[in-house]
């Protein structure tokens, strides 16, 4: 059974018909010889019956001995040709006086095939009761030579119409199935091509309606991988152009900010070492306050940047502090541009607020890169008790005339706001400049927001404290 487990699915359709057709032959030898068997016997039995009869008429017939012996022997040429029965004249001691002959068989059956049917002559004796010298009695046979041979002809016949019956069943199921399995193997082919990384490999539909659609739902799949690994590789140009990015402001604020804070405070410390080899220990102090002072601006400074590189550590201290840093951060780098915000503090998972936190860094990071804007708002408010409302607006270039052009931001703010079953728009401003972000998302205090992005009802928690923070440049 294994063996046939792991034979192709062809063989195996073809196989079992094949073995279906074995067995509806072999039970039907069994009628066959049955129904053989018996016409023989009874064909035997009723010509043995008529030439009993027939020889019996004769005999009662004969006027005189001599006239007796002519007529039968008359009877027994008449049997001459006979298909079934045989006739002679015998003696006393068995000797025969004369015979006939059976007709020559058309189809001669195997000897192992008379054997089968277990066809035997019937014989029949009729003894003279008168004495006709030399004659003693007359012998009627009923030979199965012919019957049988007419047995066997018909199951040849039955036989070939058999064969030729199973012959053409297999060869129309085996085209059949070549014919079915043809897309199986175009879409095995396929599916290597795939995992091999061919992704603009298609298949040909054809075979039955379900095996069609299944083709084309391949197909399907394989345009939709290819468009997923073509963005794939936009979105990670694009990361990549970011990252390069933020290397680059990384590297500019360290050089423009720290840099000279540290040579300040190296310049101090050298001043310092000279006063105090020249002995001018009164102005030591002033020195040390300057070194002191560059060291408390270097350490704001380095906050910034880790606020930035690790906005998390700002999140656990509120959400509002850390739209702040980012306002404070985004202001020093744009002076001409006016910041505000207000916000409402509420309760909420870290992961809820790191969301809130990208989207609303995204949106400011996009408005300063493409719109060149001269004010930015950010609004985070409740408008009920059940959602979070979140809106960054800029009066900069606005959309172009073709329209949103999604790229790696979009497609992350978008990911992270639908994790949490809520939904982003993005649209031109009122007032023909700028662009309006909006976010809506459930509010966390009035519902249980799983990793997974599921959302389950449970009590309200007590009200949070609302704090409002603006602040304009």
């Amino acid at each position: 059974m294994s063996f046939i487990h792991h034979l192709p699915l062809q063989l195996r359709l073809i196989a079992t018909v094949a073995a279906a057709l074995v067995i509806t032959t072999t039970f039907s030898v069994v009628p066959i010889y049955w129904h053989a068997k018996s016409k023989v016997a009874t064909e035997m039995q009723a010509a043995l019956a008529v030439g009993e009869q027939v020889a019996k008429n004769e005999i009662q017939s004969g006027e005189s001995s001599r006239d007796l012996s002519r007529r039968l022997e008359l009877m027994v040429a008449h049997f001459n040709g006979d298909r079934h029965l045989k006739a002679k004249l015998v003696t006393a001691d068995g000797g025969t006086v004369a015979s006939s002959h059976l007709a020559a068989p058309d189809n001669t059956a195997p000897s192992w095939f008379q054997r089968f049917l277990n066809a035997t002559p019937l014989t029949s004796t009729l003894v003279l009761k008168e004495p006709l010298e030399p004659l003693h009695a007359v012998v009627i046979e009923a030979d199965p030579t012919n019957e049988v041979g007419e047995a066997w002809e018909d199951l040849s016949t039955f036989a070939g119409l058999l064969s030729l019956f199973c012959l053409l069943v297999l060869g129309s199921v085996s085209w059949i199935v070549t014919r079915a399995m043809t897309p199986i193997q175009s879409l095995l082919t396929g599916y290597s091509e795939i995992g091999a990384g061919n992704l603009k490999v298609r298949v040909t539909p054809s075979g039955s309606a379900e095996l069609e659609r299944l083709c084309h739902g391949f197909n399907e799949m394989g345009g939709e991988l290819e468009r997923m690994a073509a963005r794939n590789t936009r979105l990670t140009q694009q990361l990549e152009d970011v990252q390069d990015e933020e290397r680059a402001d990384l590297a500019r604020d360290l050089h423009d900010e720290v840099s000279p804070l540290l040579f300040a405070a190296d310049v101090d410390a050298a001043m310092i070492s000279k006063l105090a080899k020249q002995g001018g220990h009164n102005n030591i102090q002033d020195q040390t306050h300057a070194i002191r002072s560059a060291l408390k601006q270097l350490k704001k400074t380095v906050t910034l940047i880790l606020g930035r590189l690790r906005p998390a550590v700002l999140l656990d201290q509120g959400l509002s502090p850390a739209i702040a840093n980012l306002v404070s951060t985004n202001q020093q780098r744009h002076p001409d541009v006016t910041f505000s915000s207000e916000i409402v503090d509420f309760n909420a998972p870290v992961s809820t607020l790191s969301v809130i936190f990208f989207v609303v860094r995204e949106a400011v990071a996009n408005a300063l890169r493409h719109g060149n804007p001269s004010k930015i708002s950010i609004h985070i408010q409740l408008p009920s008790t059940d959602s979070i409302r979140l809106c960054v607006e800029d009066d900069g270039g606005g959309l172009d005339d073709k329209g949103l052009k999604p790229g790696f931001g979009v497609h992350g703010m978008d990911e992270r706001i639908k994790r949490l079953n809520g939904t982003l728009t993005i649209q031109p401003s009122s007032s023909g400049r700028g662009v309006i972000l909006e976010a809506i998302i459930p509010n966390p205090s009035t519902h249980d927001v799983h990793p997974d992005g599921n959302i389950s009802q449970f009590s309200k928690k007590s009200a949070t404290k609302t704090q409002r923070r603006e602040s304009t440049a």
